[in-house]
């Protein structure tokens, strides 16, 4: 390898390894917890982290989707943020389904909004929260309108 190229391949290794160190810290994380999550051994977060070994590109992006956290541990973290997207797109009450409301979400879950809408809502308000979340939150989101709830989700639903 010309020496141009492994001096930028060493400086692209550092800032992976620094980028995963941030995510971790950012996150509250021990190097034990977020191998934990990320599923691989302490010791290779480790290395990744120092730049001594270089994680694959899926590696790499499940260790970050892990350190990113639960998709209920988001929601919380970012409630007005997802309040504040379902009212400006004719949504007025917001409630938690799925995995996140029974506590069985896990890393690279979705994240499932029950919403009541305001009678002149569209589909096109649903895909605007939808896409408009996903892309805030870093992770997929689905909605369901009230109106359309299974029993089920009705009696599951835990307000955000």
């Amino acid at each position: 390898m010309p020496p141009e190229m492994y001096i930028r391949y060493t400086r692209l290794v550092s800032e992976l390894g620094d980028a995963i160190r941030e995510a971790r810290l950012r996150a509250g994380l021990t190097q034990t917890e977020a191998a934990e999550r990320a599923a691989t051994a302490r010791s290779n977060l480790a290395a990744y982290e120092s730049g001594a070994k270089t994680p694959g590109p899926g590696t790499a992006e499940r260790i970050l989707r892990a350190m990113r956290g639960l998709p209920s541990e988001i929601a919380r973290s970012q409630r007005r943020l997802i309040i504040d997207t379902v009212r400006a797109n004719r949504g007025d009450r917001v409630r938690l389904i799925g995995s996140a409301a029974k506590h069985r979400d896990v890393v690279g879950s979705d994240l499932d909004l029950l919403v009541e809408f305001q009678d002149d809502a569209t589909m096109r308000d649903v895909v605007r929260i939808e896409e408009g979340l996903a892309d805030a939150l870093g992770i997929p989101v689905d909605v369901v309108s009230s109106r359309v709830a299974t029993e089920e989700m009705l009696a599951t639903a835990v307000d955000l």
